[in-house]
């Protein structure tokens, strides 16, 4: 995902880091608290190792908001919270600007 050029706001963020997981076969759908991702295109390998594979994902959206500079970033990952149809919910936190980011 290509480095943004001027910081986005709450909702485009979420826009592209959303379009950039559906792009990935998660299937998610998010408001501004949450990310509910509804499929998992490595379901197999996260039940039998959740751990590894859910701090991937999480990884994943922390690094694709920071890459944006976004004003919102993930809290926490709750992983498999349901199992059929599968469901995680990355929960969405407001952060403060740091005037020593590289965006404006």
């Amino acid at each position: 995902m290509p480095l943004a050029m001027a910081a986005l706001d709450t909702g485009a963020a979420i826009d592209r880091v959303t379009g950039a997981m559906d792009r990935l076969g998660f299937r998610p759908v998010a408001d501004e608290r949450r990310i509910l991702l509804r499929h998992c295109p490595f379901a197999d390998l996260a039940r039998a190792e959740r751990t590894v594979v859910c701090n991937i994902h999480l990884g994943l959206l922390e690094a694709a908001f920071d890459d944006l500079g976004a004003p919102v970033g993930v809290e926490r990952l709750d992983p498999l919270v349901q199992s059929d149809p599968l469901l995680c919910v990355a929960h969405l936190r407001t952060r403060e600007r740091n005037p020593h980011d590289r965006h404006p």
